[in-house]
């Protein structure tokens, strides 16, 4: 039994062998695929969320968690996508 998917598999493979040609990843582009996968995870929050107790307090959750992540400015965008969403 594999512990990744095959996806996971090639994105790995795929991150190996740039590091291996470049020696290593910027830290930038870590925090900004770290943003971009956070903020697709969020949106798929927003999309699935059916106003259960339970996902309410997953969404809050998650978005707390993106704010420290984030500047300010970023986690307003957040917050605006959300109201824009929910309305």
């Amino acid at each position: 039994m594999s512990r990744y998917t095959a996806t996971e598999g090639r994105e790995l493979t795929r991150r190996l062998a740039k590091t291996r040609e470049t020696g290593g990843v910027p830290h930038a582009e870590v925090v900004r695929e770290t943003r971009e996968d956070m903020e697709k995870e969020l949106r798929q929050m927003v999309r699935a969320y059916k106003g259960t107790p339970r996902q309410a307090k997953e969404l809050l959750e998650a978005l707390a968690v993106a704010e420290a992540a984030r500047s300010l400015e970023d986690a307003g965008r957040s917050r605006d996508c959300l109201r824009a969403t929910a309305a």
